[in-house]
C-alpha cells in the first residue's frame, strides 16, 4: 500500500513538472511573438500585443511558477536594446508581477536618460512589495524615485503612525492645518524641498479617501456615511488644489528637478486652466516628456474639450501631431474626422502619421476615407504601411474599398490598386486577380499561403523578369512559413520545411538564402533542423544557421524528439559562433533534459 502511494505521488510530481515546463514554454513562446509588437508603429497592433501580455500578467493570481516565468522573461528582455515604448511597457508589467528578484532590473532604469522610462521604473518599484523596492527608491534619490517612495510609504503606513512622519514626506496624510503651516513657508524652502513638497501634495490629492478619514477627529453629529465621505474628500481635494500656484511657478523654474516635479504634480493639483502651460512646455521642447505625461493623465472632459479646440485651430503640423497624440492616448475618438480631414488637406507632409493616429479610433466604415488619403501618399514605403492600416480596418472584406478603387488614379486594376487588394486578401477577389497580367502586385502582398503555388510558379519561371522572380520567391517564403493558424491551407510542418528547401534551390542571392534559413528556424520540425544544417559550412550563412538551430532547440519537446541530432547541432554552434548570446543559449539548451 505504501509503495503504491509512493508511486502515485511520484507520477503526480512528474506530471506537475511536465505541465509546468510545457506551461512555461508556452508562455515564453507567446512573449517572444508579442515583443516586436509592443512598440509597433501601428497603434492597433501595439495595443493588441500589450493587452494580450497584460492579460497574462494580471491573471497570474497565486500561480508562483507562472509569476516566476513571467518575471524572468520580462527582465531578460529589459536587458536588451529595446525601443522606449517597449521598455516603458515592460516596466509597467513588472509593477503588476514583480517581487524582490526584479528590483535590481527595475532600479537600473531610475537614472535612464528618457523621462518616461525613469517615471515608469519608479512607479513599478512603488508597486512591487517588500523592502528591497523601497531601498532601491531611497538609494536613487531622483525626483521620480522620491515621489514613488512617498506613494509607496503612504500605501504601507497606518494613518495614525503616518501623521508623525516628517514633512514634506508626511503631507499625504497630515492634517490640513499642518499642511497649511508647512505651505506658509514654501517660498523659503530649497528647490529640493519644493520638489518633494509638490510630489507629496500630488500624492495627497490623489489619495482623498478613507485613510485620511481614519485620523482621529472631534466627535460630530451622525450623517449619511457616503455623503459625508464625499464631502470630506471634496474638501480635502479642494484644500490641496489651492496650492496649484506653486506648481505653476515651479514649472517655470530653472531647476530641472523642481520643474519636472511641478509639471507632474499638475496631474492632481491642476485642471483645464493648466492645459496651455503644459502645451507650451511640449512645444518648446522643455521637459516635453513630463508635460506630455501630465496632459495624458490630467482628468476632466473640459480638458479634452480644450485640447480639441486647440487641435482644430493649430496650423503647425508638428504641434498638431503632438496634440493629436495626447488625445489619442486619452482615447478621445471624436478627433478621428479632424485627423482625416487634415491628412487629406493640400500640403500635408505627414499623412501616414495622421492615419496611424486615426486608426485606433476608426472602424470598417471609415476605410474609404483612409483610401482617399492613401491615394495622396507618394512614398512607396509609406504607401505599403497605409495599405496595412486599411487592410486591418476592413478585416478581409474588400467590398467598400473595391467600390472606391475605380474612381482613384489608375483605376481598379492599376499596380497600386492591386497592391492594396493584396493586403486585404479577400478570397472572393482572388480568382479575378489571378487573371490579370500584373497580378503579382496583389499576390506578393497576400496574407496567407492560398497563393503559395502561384508565387512559386512565378519564382521558377525563367521567362519572367528577374525582379518578378525575386519578389515572388520572397513572398512565397513568407507565406509558406507562417504559423499553422495563419497559413490558410492545410499542410504539415514537414511539408512546410520541404517546400522551403525547394525555394532554397531557386535562391541565387545570399539575402534570399538567409531569409529562407531564418524562416525555417520558425517551423518546429526535425526536418527544418536537417535542412538548415546543410548550409552550416557556408561562411556567409553560418551565423544565420546557428540562429535557426537555436530557435528550433528552444522548443523542449521538439529537441527531445531528436535529442542526439540537436546535441550535435548545438555543439556545432558552440564551435563556430562569435556571439555571446548564442553561446549562452546553446549551453542552456544542452543542459536541459
Amino acid at each position: 500500500m505504501r509503495n503504491t502511494m509512493k508511486r502515485c505521488l511520484l507520477c503526480l510530481a512528474a506530471l506537475v513538472i511536465t505541465f509546468g515546463t510545457a506551461f512555461a514554454s508556452e508562455t515564453s513562446d507567446k512573449f517572444a511573438q508579442l515583443v516586436p509588437d509592443f512598440a509597433a508603429q501601428d497603434l492597433n497592433q501595439r495595443k493588441n500585443a500589450q493587452q494580450s501580455w497584460q492579460a497574462i500578467c494580471q491573471g497570474i493570481g497565486n500561480n508562483a511558477a507562472l509569476r516566476s516565468e513571467v518575471n524572468k522573461l520580462i527582465t531578460a528582455q529589459l536587458a536588451k536594446d529595446n525601443p522606449v515604448e517597449t521598455t516603458v511597457w515592460l516596466l509597467r508589467q513588472l509593477g503588476l508581477t514583480g517581487d524582490a528578484s526584479v528590483v535590481p532590473t527595475a532600479a537600473k532604469f531610475l537614472d535612464n536618460k528618457e523621462a518616461s522610462i525613469r517615471d515608469e521604473a519608479a512607479r513599478a518599484l512603488a508597486n512591487i512589495p517588500g523592502n528591497e523596492a523601497a531601498q532601491a527608491l531611497k538609494k536613487s534619490g531622483n525626483a521620480d524615485a522620491k515621489n514613488a517612495l512617498i506613494s509607496k510609504e503612504y500605501k504601507a503606513s497606518a494613518p495614525a503612525a503616518a501623521v508623525e512622519t516628517a514633512l514634506p514626506q508626511g503631507i499625504p496624510y497630515a492634517a490640513a492645518r499642518t499642511v497649511a503651516q508647512w505651505m506658509a513657508k514654501y517660498e523659503t524652502l530649497s528647490n529640493e524641498q519644493k520638489a518633494a513638497t509638490l510630489n507629496a501634495l500630488a500624492v495627497r490629492s490623489e489619495s482623498t479617501s478613507t485613510d485620511l478619514q481614519n485620523v482621529p477627529q472631534r466627535p460630530r453629529r451622525i450623517r449619511v456615511p457616503e455623503r459625508t465621505a464625499n464631502r470630506q474628500n471634496s474638501r480635502i481635494e479642494g484644500r490641496t488644489k489651492q496650492y496649484v500656484k506653486y506648481a505653476i511657478a515651479g514649472a517655470e523654474s530653472d531647476d530641472a528637478t523642481l520643474r519636472r516635479a511641478a509639471l507632474l504634480s499638475l496631474v492632481q493639483l491642476g485642471g483645464v486652466n493648466e492645459v496651455p502651460l503644459l502645451l507650451g512646455q511640449i512645444f518648446a521642447g522643455k521637459d516635453k516628456d513630463a508635460a506630455t505625461l501630465a496632459l495624458t493623465r490630467l482628468t476632466g472632459d473640459d480638458v479634452d474639450a480644450a485640447l480639441i479646440k486647440q487641435l482644430k485651430e493649430e496650423q503647425d503640423q508638428g504641434k498638431f501631431v503632438a496634440i493629436a497624440n495626447i488625445l489619442n492616448q486619452r482615447n478621445n475618438k471624436t478627433i478621428r474626422p479632424v485627423l482625416l480631414d487634415r491628412a487629406k488637406a493640400a500640403g500635408t507632409a505627414n499623412r501616414l502619421q495622421l492615419l496611424q493616429l486615426a486608426e485606433p479610433l476608426s472602424s470598417k466604415a471609415d476605410a474609404v476615407s483612409f483610401v482617399d488619403v492613401w491615394t495622396l501618399i507618394k512614398d512607396k514605403g509609406e504607401q505599403g504601411t497605409s495599405e496595412q492600416i486599411i487592410a486591418r480596418l476592413v478585416g478581409g472584406d474588400s467590398a467598400s474599398v473595391a467600390a472606391k478603387l475605380p474612381s482613384v488614379s489608375g483605376g481598379a486594376n492599376s499596380d497600386a490598386a492591386l497592391s492594396l487588394l493584396g493586403r486585404i486578401s479577400d478570397p472572393k477577389t482572388l480568382d479575378g486577380i489571378k487573371k490579370l497580367p500584373n497580378a503579382l502586385f496583389a499576390l506578393a502582398n497576400w496574407n496567407n499561403a492560398q497563393v503559395a503555388d502561384d508565387l512559386f510558379k512565378i519564382a521558377e519561371d525563367q521567362k519572367k523578369p528577374e525582379g518578378d522572380r525575386i519578389t515572388a520567391l520572397r513572398a512565397f517564403v513568407r507565406v509558406i512559413s507562417l504559423p499553422n493558424d495563419q497559413l490558410g491551407i492545410k499542410i504539415t510542418s514537414q511539408e512546410q520545411a520541404a517546400r522551403l528547401e525547394k525555394a532554397f534551390g531557386l535562391a541565387k542571392r545570399d539575402e534570399d538564402k538567409l531569409l529562407i534559413i531564418q524562416r525555417a528556424g520558425q517551423i518546429r520540425t526535425v526536418e527544418s533542423l536537417r535542412f538548415v544544417l546543410k548550409s552550416f559550412d557556408d561562411a556567409k550563412l553560418q551565423e544565420t544557421v546557428c540562429g535557426a538551430v537555436l530557435d528550433l532547440a528552444h522548443h523542449l519537446e521538439l529537441k527531445r524528439s531528436a535529442k542526439d541530432e540537436f546535441v550535435s547541432a548545438l555543439d556545432k554552434v558552440l564551435s563556430v559562433t562569435k556571439r555571446n548570446d548564442f553561446k549562452e543559449r546553446a549551453n542552456r539548451y544542452k543542459s536541459q533534459n
